[in-house]
C-alpha cells in the first residue's frame, strides 16, 4: 500500500509542475488575418503524466471528427508540451506522418525541432488554403508544406479511426448542444 501512496504523491507532483507553466487556451485565435474558434483540446496522457496539451482551431466549429479531417478549410493546432521527459525520437505514428508527407530535408527540420522540445515549448501546425501546411516552433516558422496532405495526416491521428488517444479524440470534436 505504502508504494501506491508513494507513486500517486509522486505523479501528483510531476503533473502540478507542468501545469504551473501552462497557459489559458484562448477562445479565439487570428492566424493570416483568418479568425479561427476554438473547437476543442485536451491533454494527451501516458502513464499519469501529462505530455502535451493539443487544442484546435477552425473556421467553423464542428463535432464531427472526419469531416473536421476531411475539409480543406482553414485550421490550426496548438500542441503545448508539458514535459521535459518525452522520448528522445519522436513517436513512431508522427514519424511514420511526417515522412510520408514531407521530404526529406523537410522531415529533418521538423526532426530536430522535436529533439528540442520542453516544457513551455509550443509547436504549431496551421493550414490555410491555397497557401498549405506551416509548421512553427515556438512562433519561428520551420517550414511550408504545399497542399492539404499534411495537415490531413495529423489530423488524422487525433481525429481518424485509430487515434493515439480516444479521450484526445472526444475532446477535440466535442459534441455541442
Amino acid at each position: 500500500m505504502r508504494i501506491f501512496t508513494c507513486l500517486f504523491v509522486l505523479s501528483c507532483l510531476l503533473s502540478s509542475g507542468a501545469r504551473a507553466q501552462d497557459t489559458p487556451v484562448p477562445a479565439k485565435i487570428v492566424y493570416r488575418d483568418v479568425a479561427l474558434r476554438l473547437n476543442g483540446y485536451g491533454e494527451r496522457e501516458v502513464m499519469w503524466m501529462d505530455v502535451y496539451r493539443c487544442a484546435l482551431y477552425l473556421a467553423r466549429r464542428s463535432a464531427d471528427p472526419a469531416e473536421i479531417v476531411r475539409t480543406r478549410e482553414p485550421k490550426l493546432l496548438v500542441i503545448r508540451v508539458l514535459t521535459d521527459n518525452a522520448p528522445a525520437d519522436m513517436p513512431a505514428r508522427w514519424r511514420e506522418t511526417l515522412d510520408a508527407e514531407l521530404t526529406a530535408p523537410l522531415f529533418r527540420r521538423i526532426k530536430k525541432s522535436y529533439r528540442r522540445a520542453g516544457t513551455g515549448d509550443v509547436l504549431k501546425f496551421a493550414y490555410l488554403p491555397g497557401k498549405g501546411t506551416r509548421f512553427y516552433f515556438n512562433d519561428r516558422h520551420v517550414l511550408t508544406d504545399p497542399g492539404y496532405g499534411l495537415m490531413e495526416s495529423l489530423l488524422d491521428q487525433w481525429l481518424g479511426a485509430r487515434p493515439v488517444s480516444r479521450n484526445l479524440k472526444r475532446l477535440l470534436a466535442p459534441a455541442t448542444g
